[in-house]
This record gives C-alpha cells, sequence and structure tokens, in this order.
C-alpha cells in the first residue's frame, strides 16, 4: 500500500526581512524560513510560499539576498485557488485577516505591558495592537519563544489556553567557535544588543566603572543602536569617569561577531527582560563566557551554563566581570558548558516543531 503526504502550503511572511539591517526578529524569521525551506525539500510536505505585504513590497529588498527568494506580493484573494492552509506571521502581527486560512502568529515578548521599557505612547499602541490581535483577530495559534513568556502570556490571555505553544528558537546562525580557546583572553567585556533602558545599561556601565579600578586596562565594548532611553544611556557614558574605556559601535554584520565574542573576555547581558535572548546562546556558540540575568527567560537559556546575576544588583555585576576577568578555570568551564548548552538549540529542531503545529492545525 502506498501512503500519500497531504501537502500543506503555508504563507510565510518575510516582510521584515526587506530591511537592510536586521536584529533578532529578522534573525528569527531567516533562520526558521531557511530551516523550514529545508525541512520542506527533505520531507515533502510542506509547501512555503515567502510573501510580503503589499506596503512594502516597492521598497528596496534584502529578502532574496536572505533566503534566496525574493518573496512574493501578498493578495488574500490568491489564498483558495493556491490551496494555502497556513499563514505564519512571525513578527508579532498577521497581515491577513481571513478565515478560510489558519493562522499562526509567533509573539515574541510582552515587553510593552512593562512600564519603562517603551515611550508610554509607544507601549500603549502596542498593548492595543496585542488586544487586537488576539481579541478581534482570534489567530489559531500562537508561538512563543520560551516558557517564562508562555506563563506571562497566558497570565493575560488565559482563553489561549490551548492555543499558545512555547518553541525555543535555535543559535546555530551562528557558526559555532572553538572549544579550545579557553585561554587568555583581549581585555574587554561586550555587550550587543539594542541601547535601551531594558538591556539594563546603566548598571552595566555602573559594575564596569567599579570593576575598571582593579583593572584599567579593560574596556567595555557596546555593539547596538539606539533604542528608548539612548540618550540618556549615551549622557552617562559621556560622564563615566571610564568614558574613554567605552568604546560604541552602531551595527556589525553577523558575520564580523564572531570574532568580536571569541575574543571576549565575557559577554555581559544582565537584561532587565527577554522573551528568549538570541545573544545570550551566540556567545555561548562562540565560546565566550556569558554574564547574565537568573531571571525569567534568560535564566531558562543559560541555566547552568552563566554566570547568572540579580539584573538590579550592580555589586553583583562588577563581582561576575570580576570573577571572569581573574579565573582562566572559571572562563574554560563556562566556555565548556556554553559550548553543550548552546548545541540544543538548533532552527533544525525548532522548525521540526513549527512544522508539527502546521499538520495538526
Amino acid at each position: 500500500m502506498r501512503w500519500v503526504v497531504s501537502l500543506i502550503r503555508v504563507q510565510f511572511d518575510v516582510t521584515c526581512l526587506i530591511e537592510k539591517k536586521i536584529s533578532g526578529i529578522g534573525v528569527y524569521t531567516m533562520s526558521l524560513y531557511r530551516a523550514l525551506a529545508k525541512a520542506s525539500v527533505r520531507q515533502g510536505n510542506i509547501e512555503l510560499r515567502p510573501v510580503i505585504k503589499l506596503s512594502r513590497s516597492l521598497k528596496k529588498s534584502h529578502v532574496q539576498e536572505r533566503i534566496g527568494n525574493p518573496g512574493e506580493v501578498f493578495w488574500p484573494v490568491v489564498d483558495e485557488w493556491i490551496g494555502a492552509k497556513v499563514f505564519h506571521g512571525p513578527d508579532f502581527r498577521l497581515i491577513t485577516k481571513t478565515k478560510r486560512l489558519k493562522r499562526v502568529v509567533t509573539i515574541h515578548d510582552l515587553a510593552v505591558f512593562h512600564k519603562g521599557f517603551n515611550a508610554e505612547r509607544f507601549r500603549e499602541r502596542g498593548q492595543a495592537h496585542l488586544s487586537d490581535l488576539l481579541k478581534r483577530q482570534q489567530p489559531d495559534m500562537v508561538f512563543v519563544p520560551s516558557h517564562s513568556v508562555k506563563n506571562e502570556f497566558l497570565e493575560k490571555f488565559s482563553e489561549y489556553k490551548d492555543r499558545v505553544v512555547a518553541i525555543h528558537h535555535g543559535s546555530d546562525h551562528i557558526q559555532m567557535g572553538d572549544p579550545k580557546n579557553v585561554g587568555a583572553r583581549d581585555p574587554y567585556f561586550l555587550f550587543i544588543g539594542n541601547i535601551e533602558f531594558r538591556k539594563n545599561l546603566e548598571r552595566v556601565i555602573k559594575a564596569f566603572t567599579l570593576f575598571h579600578e582593579r583593572h584599567p586596562d579593560f574596556k567595555l565594548l557596546l555593539v547596538g543602536q539606539d533604542g528608548y532611553g539612548a540618550e540618556i544611556i549615551k549622557k552617562g557614558i559621556a560622564s563615566s569617569p571610564v568614558r574613554d574605556s567605552i568604546v560604541r559601535f552602531d551595527f556589525m554584520p553577523l558575520e564580523q561577531l564572531g570574532e568580536l565574542y571569541e575574543k571576549a573576555c565575557g559577554f555581559v547581558f544582565p537584561s532587565l527582560y527577554e522573551g528568549f535572548g538570541i545573544p545570550v546562546l551566540e556567545a555561548m556558540r562562540r565560546s565566550c563566557p556569558l554574564i547574565t540575568s537568573r531571571f525569567g527567560a534568560l535564566g531558562e537559556m543559560a541555566q547552568s551554563a552563566a554566570l547568572t546575576v540579580d539584573p538590579q544588583s550592580v555589586e553583583e555585576i562588577q563581582f561576575a566581570m570580576q570573577k571572569l576577568a581573574e579565573s582562566e578555570s572559571l572562563r574554560a568551564k563556562l566556555v565548556s558548558d556554553g559550548l553543550k548548552q548552546a548545541q540544543k538549540f538548533t532552527w533544525a529542531k525548532c522548525a521540526s516543531e513549527v512544522a508539527k503545529v502546521y499538520t495538526e492545525l
């Protein structure tokens, strides 16, 4: 008897990949699409169609270089005649309202429900958007990137108890580092992420200032674009007694980040709130000892493979820096543990779990 595999046609929104520079959500969209495309070729049961929102389709696009396909303008009327079954919005939104499709959306975090992380107007608009999405559009399934976000999500939207699933992101979009690279490091700590309040950079800079008294040869490298609160953070850097030892880069291509990770004494990422924390796993994959928060999604990702701190404590962040700077054996242990931890998070695994949901809708 010959088994017939039912083909599932999925319209996958890649609008966020149009931009020249992408960050966490763009990395997620690109990496998940690539992994799903490989799985569809291998298994033959999913047909992916990358689509772009009509209003963004005339903008210069970088989609082709990222996923090997330029994408097509999304026309809802096309749904029926191409036999599409699923629409996936990987960026907090659904650009289709039709109920002819099973609609899946990825909600990466609930930062807009926390005061102090965004401008109040932005926060209000973000809450209104999510409420509209979940209460009016009513997607058939919601993906979140961690159990921490899932628990928070269900506190606010308990009606989605049977329609939300936590699926961890992968980390293998960045090349694995050398497990032998555990010796002497260049004298700097590294941070990668938006320059914003949520990333806790004010405390990182205070901790580095205290640390610098004992280790004046060290630098702090910050890689990231301005976000909410950047002006205050930049003023804090300018007025710091160690400002000459704090180096800022607005943006750096993914291929150049690997060397920065591997040479750093440590990656400092005690963020106050994250939905997942891709930079944490990138650091682990590139043999970089990690300092991060012990709470929420970051604690969930790092587990025992990092020095975890209370992000509200400048002293704990400073002491963690000091321990890394002064102990090669500790750096070696964290590199080894981090490589093992990061290997648990692959895009193939993420795509497999996503595809399973597609097939069960």
